[in-house]
């Protein structure tokens, strides 16, 4: 992207220097010929002088011009070509007759001087200008000498210099400025739009969530080519909002807008997460044509939240957090009176497997648990590794007779399942009821009483109350 600015920043300095380049060539272009036909006169009516001073700055003039075929001359060559003009301008004021042709020059010198010259440059040319009629005018009117012009014909000079250069600036300001402007404008949206599209995932859908329109940001992010995001809808890419466990459109847009978290996998199989904002889209005719949203990338600031709180291995919630549940549930127990109950597993002879095929088999292992504990229970119901082998589980708004019941259908779900290397795997399973009088540590220590119950009596069993 900062390749993509200096980029822009050097086009628009180039065109700039173009558009003052042309300027340049077309305004030299202009002297050239009148000064050629102000130097005929000149020597046809036999002012031999002036025709030379007019041939000299003609020559000055065309070796400007051959200046400017290097763009980096061109300030020099302005300079050159200007100071060339105005040593027939002074020779003209001071020394020719009002009535000769060669005052036609003093008409067009203006011209040149306000298209040639930024408004700073053109003070201080103004200045060089009017400064010999001014000394003209002072001259005649208190008849200090004889000038070549009266008073009255240096003021007509110099209001005319003034009302010639007002309209040629706003001439010049209409016809060029305002389209380098325009011009300058229309890139800096460009390049915005650019910027957009490289920094913000923005995309559209039609009326059954159906992308239309996708950007390359939110490209990025999925690992996705537009041809895969078109006609798709995010449920097919398995983009959810994780509390809804899909996206839903009208449970999401009651009030015309929805702002949330969407979590997703990229093409590649990795993990992402993002803020969007997505609202009703309309046409001219106020009907609803589809929805836009806005997104942000946020995959970053969520896999630190993920490793702060979830275990590495599993992706389970660790210890610390598991404990703020724990905490929470006791203190609206003591509130509301709703039950809870915890449930406390660990893999049966653990210790056979990591030494029978080595840790990385037993990792698996593991992993496979949490998984299958995580396909099996509520999603209202959280999970834990507890510790090496073990996992914990709250239960919300579940007394003891149906968490034991839940518990022996995750045993059984457990003993079934297909694991890794086909080995088959068993849970033992302490279950415990959060009591009034309870503390969390006493709520624990019961629930890791009956599992120890549950070892004692033959593993692959689920205990409470020291009954299996």
């Amino acid at each position: 992207m900062l390749k993509s600015l200096i980029n822009w920043t050097k086009e628009h300095d180039f065109y700039q220097q173009q558009i003052n380049l042309t300027l340049l060539r077309f305004m030299l272009i202009i002297a050239v010929p009148a000064l050629v036909v102000i130097m005929s006169i000149s020597f046809y009516k036999t002012q031999y002088t002036f025709s030379l001073i007019s041939a000299l700055s003609f020559a000055v003039v065309l070796f400007a011009l051959q200046m400017t075929r290097n763009p980096e001359n061109q300030q020099v060559a302005k300079n050159i070509a200007l100071a060339a003009m105005i040593v027939p301008y002074l020779t003209t004021l001071f020394f020719l007759s009002p009535n000769s042709l060669g005052f036609l020059w003093i008409t067009i010198i203006p011209i040149i001087f306000v298209f040639l010259n930024t408004p700073k440059e053109l003070t201080l040319w103004g200045l060089l200008l009017t400064s010999p009629l001014l000394a003209i005018i002072l001259i005649d009117y208190f008849e200090v000498s004889q000038a070549n012009l009266s008073y009255r014909q240096g003021i007509s000079i110099l209001f005319g210099f003034l009302i010639e250069s007002i309209m040629l600036s706003f001439i010049k300001f209409a016809i060029f400025d305002d389209q380098l402007e325009l011009k300058f404008k229309n890139r800096q949206l460009e390049f915005n739009k650019q910027l957009i599209d490289q920094k913000v995932p923005i995309l559209s859908l039609d009326l059954e969530g159906k992308i239309t329109q996708a950007n390359n940001a939110f490209m990025e992010i999925t690992g996705y080519r537009k041809m895969a995001l078109i006609g798709k809808t995010f449920n097919e890419l398995d983009i959810i909002n994780d509390s809804l466990n899909e996206f839903n459109l009208s449970k999401m847009l009651k009030n015309r807008s929805w702002n949330g978290e969407l979590h997703g996998h990229r093409r590649s199989g990795a993990q992402f997460w993002m803020q969007i904002t997505l609202r009703e889209k309309y046409n001219s005719q106020y009907e609803k044509t589809g929805y836009m949203a806005i997104c942000e990338d946020i995959t970053s600031q969520q896999l630190l939240k993920l490793h702060a709180n979830n275990d590495q291995l599993t992706g389970a919630l660790n210890r610390r957090v598991f404990d703020q549940f724990i905490q929470k549930a006791v203190f609206e127990f003591q509130r509301y009176r709703e039950p809870f109950s915890l449930l406390i597993c660990d893999i049966d002879h653990f210790k056979k497997i990591n030494d029978n095929f080595g840790h990385n088999f037993g990792d698996e292992v593991i992993k496979q648990l949490h998984q299958e504990l995580s396909k099996i229970l509520r999603s209202s119901d959280t999970i834990a590794r507890w510790g090496g082998e073990e996992f914990a589980i709250l239960l919300p708004k579940t007394g003891l007779d149906i968490a034991v019941a839940v518990a022996d259908k995750v045993r059984e779900h457990i003993l079934n399942a297909e694991f890794v290397g086909q080995y088959p795997v068993t849970i033992s399973i302490g279950v415990s009821e959060l009591r009034i009088e309870d503390k969390a540590e006493e709520w624990f220590a019961r629930a890791d009483k009956a599992l120890y119950h549950a070892k004692e009596s033959g593993r692959n069993r689920v205990s409470f109350n020291g009954q299996s």
